[in-house]
């Protein structure tokens, strides 16, 4: 079993990840298994094998014993300056005992989602952000401009108000709380990120990240991180401390 410090680095735009191990196999292996997965933690390296696949490169920087990899670590880390380590200060948990409630909390939260193809996809369309020019939205207001309903329409049209006004609500206010919860968050169809992934982008923000660096990094619209910045979208979610465990 070999311990040391190894480097992920990405074949496409050269960004890198370093990271130490007892076993460095082992982490690599645990890498991709947990990528493939759509279950990594680190939520750029996770972004960039769902946009690339299989596109890292992993090497070893050194070989050391159990006790200096974190200052090994360290030491890289300042040196190379990775893009992709969220947090800039190596940690560990090795020889860390948590309680078996601590061990539960963190299985449950530490569970994703898997990332079917059409999933993927439709995350791609999601983040095009098209939007009708000026010049389309005065031909549609021109189109619509004048339009008149015929008097069986208007009929129709009236007769449905009425019912649905004697009707009253179609649901409950606890049936349509049930609805929304439903639909809302990571549970939505076109959901970007999971609730983890949010957390992490709001820490993030709380550490100094721009809106416009992260929907870069990401690849994803400037709206979109503003949105979850100003709380528009998953203001339920709160900032997730960011531990870098190797």
């Amino acid at each position: 079993m070999e311990s040391g410090i190894y480097l992920i680095k990405s074949t496409i735009n050269g960004k890198e990840y370093v990271g130490s191990a007892v076993n460095l196999k082992k982490r690599q292996y645990e890498h991709l298994r947990t990528l493939k997965k759509c279950e990594h933690k680190n939520i750029l390296l996770q972004n960039h094998f769902n946009k690339y696949g299989d596109a890292l490169e992993f090497s070893t920087l050194e070989y050391c014993e159990k006790e200096d990899l974190i200052k090994r670590e360290q030491h890289y880390i300042d040196k190379i300056k990775p893009i992709f380590n969220i947090c800039k200060i190596a940690s560990s948990a090795l020889g860390v005992k948590r309680s078996d409630a601590i061990i539960a909390k963190m299985r449950i939260t530490s569970t994703g989602k898997k990332c079917s193809e059409e999933t993927k996809q439709k995350m791609r369309e999601a983040t095009l952000g098209k939007r009708h020019s000026n010049e389309t939205k005065k031909l549609i207001a021109k189109i619509r401009t004048g339009t008149k309903r015929s008097n069986k329409t208007k009929k129709k049209l009236r007769d449905a108000w009425v019912i649905r006004k004697e009707r009253g609500p179609m649901f409950s206010e606890e049936s349509r709380k049930r609805i929304s919860e439903a639909h809302s968050g990571e549970n939505h169809p076109l959901a970007l990120f999971t609730n983890y992934q949010v957390s992490e982008i709001k820490q993030l923000f709380n550490d100094g990240w721009t809106h416009i660096e992260l929907a870069k990094i990401l690849d994803v619209s400037y709206s979109v991180m503003r949105h979850i910045k100003t709380e528009k979208s998953w203001a339920n979610i709160e900032p997730r401390i960011i531990l870098n465990i190797n």
